[in-house]
């Protein structure tokens, strides 16, 4: 695909290859590649230009490294947990007070994934605004933004649970404390087998969390060989 453009535009749900090349970088709808291999825009943090990588394969939305000069409205907790080859990495949530420069838009007051270090990224909750090509022979990406409203993400709601995957569902590795998953009575080492008669294995990439649409859902939860159907009530863990 390096000899033809690539067309993501997430708000009509539509991929597409085309030919040509995209025009110079303008800083208003074209911009410059940062990356060697994937797609990288930089954006800017407080004076401060970092790349990040354009991930349409998380289904997340902005995840930087805690030396980034962020100010922070709510400080970053541990909330969740993502699985790596050998490891579960404990995911840190914050919500920041800065604006930041996101292509031809503003990002304001962003809740922010906090990892030590690795990749920066944002993800489909920040891609579906936009209408995306990438040019990769010139490294250059176009942006066209559904409207010109800045980029403003709700409150955060979890389970506060991380997870690694088994064979008949998710184990819980960890309960945060405060949080709905501690409420609910849920322990390490619970198999959560199905969100509301919905097996795991059938919700692809949409996390536990996103998975309960409602303010309260059943997880069924396979306990020392017993099977439990657990209420919860998921709230708001970062306003």
């Amino acid at each position: 695909l390096r000899d033809f453009l690539l067309v993501l535009d997430d708000p009509a749900l539509e991929v597409g290859i085309a030919e040509g090349a995209l025009p110079d970088v303008d800083g208003e709808t074209v911009f410059q590649d940062h990356g060697k291999v994937r797609p990288y825009l930089a954006i800017e943090i407080a004076g401060t230009r970092v790349p990040v990588l354009v991930d349409s394969g998380s289904a997340g939305g902005l995840t930087l490294r805690a030396a980034d000069p962020l100010t922070w409205e709510t400080a970053p907790r541990p909330l969740s947990g993502s699985v790596r080859y050998n490891e579960i990495r404990i995911q840190k949530v914050g919500r920041a007070t800065d604006v930041l420069a996101y292509g031809p838009v503003t990002i304001e007051r962003p809740t922010v994934d906090i990892i030590e270090n690795g990749t920066r990224l944002s993800g489909q909750k920040i891609l579906s605004r936009f209408e995306w090509t990438f040019d990769q022979r010139r490294r250059r990406i176009r942006m066209i933004p559904d409207s010109d409203e800045p980029i403003r993400m709700p409150p955060v709601r979890s389970l506060g649970l991380a997870f690694r995957p088994v064979e008949e569902g998710m184990e819980v590795v960890k309960v945060f404390p405060d949080t709905p998953g501690e409420e609910a009575g849920i322990r390490k080492g619970d198999i959560v087998v199905a969100i509301d008669g919905t097996p795991m294995h059938e919700r692809g990439c949409i996390s536990p969390s996103d998975a309960l649409q409602k303010t309260s859902g059943t997880l069924s939860i396979r306990r020392q060989g017993n099977l439990l159907q657990v209420e919860v009530r998921l709230r708001v863990v970062i306003p």
